[in-house]
């Protein structure tokens, strides 16, 4: 079974693969800084806010 480290370098020596992923780094990028200053700000969502709770 492959991990997923090789799977990621095997998918990028693909161009198409490596052009979508980096045309959508910037978006990721501001995605994480979001998720990390929600969680310092102690916002993070219960189970129950997200609507996944039993």
């Amino acid at each position: 079974m492959m991990t997923h480290k090789a799977l990621i370098k095997k998918m990028f020596k693909q161009p198409v693969v490596r052009a979508e992923y980096e045309a959508q780094a910037e978006e990721f990028a501001l995605l994480v800084e979001l998720l990390k200053a929600r969680q310092e700000a102690g916002l993070v969502q219960t189970d129950k806010e997200k609507g996944t709770a039993e």
